[in-house]
């Protein structure tokens, strides 16, 4: 029998000590080959207190863990990254282990100290979380009582599980709950066994095989606690293997026992428990998991019945109106519109979260002579395995290196795949023999169109993202622009990243330009890389409509000026005074929650009217299309009205997409600083923007602004092209 997944619950050295986890990793190695199991996809291991080191426990981190008396005290420990890595000293040998033995993408550290991770089997979504009940240990029997796993550690790993909320949750720590001080264990206890907790709580430390199961009106946990491994015979050597049947609702634990007699064997235990034969147990699957009638993977289950209940929409979307003045006087006043999009966390709104739209995440990676230098080529790489390693497990991965040739190096494989193959893409990409060549990028933007119009063939329902990092020296620009005009067509953005001093910023804008795209000019390094694309592969989790698009329907007697996207990013749409066809719309694809969609529309009535025209959001969610509509509706007056702050500041902030007088200039950067600074830019692109200001205001000119201030700015604006001119509706 081929498990799915080997569990350790800690305790794989004796004194934490690096010589210990050879001879462990060798163990370990044997096991992995009887098992046919592969540990770095298959294998979980948590920290005991064996995997202390007694002579790293510092005096101040004794003193400070006995100084904790409530659970506040201790999320300030574990929620500060220095104070968490004095702790993690102790276990430095176990963490060096991790990263041999399961793999640098999985290994833990002081920075994750304790992990999450998902795994899909027979269709079953699982979420693995590994806590670390040792962090605190000293490594000796004074921990009973004494020991912190932490509230907030706790709600961290449930909290990443339910991202995406699995069917099954197994919990994984060394330690019983018991051994944790008394405050810490009542928290502890009610989010691991209450609502939301785990379904398995596995564990270790008192080397004895045990069954138990905690129930309650609202949750169940079944916890299983393993036998100990080691060449001493002080306590009975046992492991557990567990059958999880999704079909039947059933789970069997098989529970071995090692004797020593003669060459040594393994037999059913039977003398754990009186009523337990041939060593097995079998329990049906707690109510509350909600796991009956489960199919495996490829069983259909049977047509539901037609039911006359109104499904409640899984999302929350708010459309909402912002005008630049309380009152306006017709025919002399310009009205501003600001639109805001937002769609609503769903966890947050109580409502279905499994609403997240796959992604299919196509990156073109620039692999020609002119990166083969310090500052390009190894924070690309860093870059791509940044961002993989945060894409959510069920997303799909395009991979297409350009030089002299191109070609597709993964072709849509799902992130999980990757991470069961423990891909790195310095690895691939160093032995790719076409590096360091010309510059061609167009046969590679063909190559991600074809894969484009593959996912679309074979009836992909999610949302494409396709990303370029690039030096931006191409030697076939014009050959790029119509790929990338018939990207755009196909609804999706070529979004380009720039990398090197040499970066042509005005290039990339050109190209980004035919598809609606965006440039960025990545001049961050180290962890500030991995963090940047790190959240960018977050943000990806978080898209939830596709296909979405905002119309404006002008009132006959109104003029629409010019319209401007605000947020995400700031792009000048389209000016449409002389246009007579009174719709106007614009395609905003795909849509994320949390995040704001800000428009601004300048219109100005001939004369005083109940409504300038009305505003139509529509996208396409999980389940069904969603449909929003609001009334542009100022108020007039005699008089102009109190000007609205925000308002204002976004207006002067896009009209320098369209006015390039020194004064719009000015009054653009003046309200971009404050906008950024209240919206939590990064200090890098608010201290550009300051210098830029300064250049400004003492008339000079933004060529003296430095090389790399110039191309940070101008990679931060576009000019949109998906606008469509339509009739009146009959």
């Amino acid at each position: 029998m081929k498990p799915d997944f080997v569990f350790v619950t800690g305790d794989i050295a004796n004194s934490g000590r690096a010589a210990e986890y050879t001879e462990a990793q060798r163990f370990f190695a044997e096991l992995a080959q009887a098992t046919r199991t592969d540990p770095k996809m298959s294998w979980f291991l948590v920290p005991g207190n064996h995997d202390v080191d007694r002579a790293l426990v510092k005096p101040l981190t004794r003193i400070t863990a006995a100084a904790l008396r409530d659970t506040h005290q201790v999320s300030g420990v574990l929620g500060d990254s220095s104070s968490i890595a004095l702790f993690a000293q102790r276990q430095s040998a176990f963490f060096e282990f991790t990263t041999t033995f399961l793999g640098a993408d999985r290994a833990w550290s002081s920075a994750a100290p304790w992990r999450v991770e998902r795994r899909n089997v027979a269709g079953l979504e699982i979420a693995i979380a590994g806590l670390n009940s040792a962090w605190s240990a000293e490594g000796g029997d004074q921990d009973q009582g004494r020991l912190l796993l932490g509230e907030f550690q706790v709600r961290d790993a449930l909290g990443i599980a339910d991202r995406e909320p699995p069917a099954l949750k197994i919990v994984l720590m060394h330690h019983p709950l018991d051994w944790l001080r008394s405050f810490d264990q009542e928290r502890v206890r009610s989010l691991l066994m209450g609502p939301g907790g785990a379904h398995f709580l596995l564990r270790g430390h008192l080397h004895k095989s045990r069954i138990a199961s905690r129930e309650s009106p609202d949750a169940s946990c079944v916890e299983l606690a393993a036998g100990a491994l080691w060449e001493e015979a002080t306590f009975p050597h046992g492991v557990a293997l567990v059958q999880l049947d999704i079909s039947s609702a059933h789970a069997t634990v098989h529970l071995f026992r090692y004797s020593s007699e003669a060459r040594g064997f393994w037999k059913p235990d039977n003398f754990l428990y009186e009523n337990i034969n041939d060593g097995t147990y079998t329990f049906a699957l707690p109510r509350t998991w909600q796991i009956s009638g489960r199919k495996p993977a490829g069983i259909s289950p049977p047509p539901a019945a037609a039911s006359s209940t109104e499904r409640r929409p899984s999302l929350e979307v708010n459309l909402d109106v912002e005008w630049d003045r309380k009152g306006y006087q017709a025919e002399t006043d310009l009205c501003r519109a600001l639109i805001t999009i937002q769609v609503e966390d769903p966890a947050e709104a109580g409502r279905d979260n499994q609403v997240r739209k796959p992604v299919h995440h196509i990156l073109v990676l620039d692999m020609s002579r002119s990166m083969n230098e310090e500052k390009k080529y190894p924070l690309l790489v860093a870059a791509v395995d940044a961002y993989l390693r945060l894409l959510s497990p069920h997303d799909l991965v395009s991979l297409i290196p350009f030089s002299t040739e191109s070609e597709i190096l993964v072709r849509s494989l799902a992130v999980s795949q990757l991470r069961q193959y423990s891909f790195s893409a310095a690895r691939a990409l160093s032995t790719w023999p076409f590096r360091f060549g010309a510059t061609h990028m167009a046969p590679a933007l063909r190559l991600a169109l074809t894969e484009i119009e593959r996912a679309k063939s074979v009836g992909f329902d999610g949302v494409e993202r396709l990303l370029c990092l690039t030096d931006g020296q191409l030697q076939d620009y014009m050959a790029c622009r119509p790929v990338a005009l018939k990207i755009g067509q196909q609804s999706v953005s070529l979004n380009l990243f720039g990398f090197g001093e040499d970066f042509d910023a005005e290039s990339a804008e050109a190209l980004a330009a035919e598809s609606e795209g965006t440039v960025r000019y990545v001049r961050t390094i180290g962890t500030e890389l991995e963090e940047y694309f790190g959240h960018m592969a977050r943000t990806s989790q978080r898209i939830v409509l596709r296909d979405a698009t905002i119309t404006l329907r002008v009132t006959p007697g109104v003029t629409c000026f010019n319209v401007f996207a605000c947020r995400p990013q700031e792009r000048h749409i389209g000016k449409f005074d002389d246009v007579t066809t009174p719709v106007i719309s614009y395609k905003v694809r795909a849509v994320r929650y949390g995040s704001p969609y800000i428009f601004l529309f300048e219109l100005r009535p001939w004369e005083a009217r109940q409504t300038l025209g009305s505003l139509t959001f529509e996208a396409s969610d999980s389940t069904e299309p969603i449909q929003l509509s609001i009334e542009l509706s100022p108020q007039f007056a005699q008089e102009s009205g109190e000007v609205n702050d925000f308002v204002q500041k976004m207006a002067a902030s896009v009209g320098a997409l369209v006015r390039s007088d020194s004064d719009t200039q000015i009054a653009a950067l003046q309200a971009r600083i404050k906008l950024y600074s209240r919206e939590g830019r990064p200090p890098q692109h608010i201290e550009a923007l300051e210098r830029q200001l300064e250049v400004l205001r003492r008339g000079g000119s933004p060529s003296e602004l430095s090389k790399d201030d110039q191309r940070y700015l101008n990679a931060d604006v576009g000019t949109a092209t998906s606008v469509v001119l339509g009739p009146a509706d009959d």
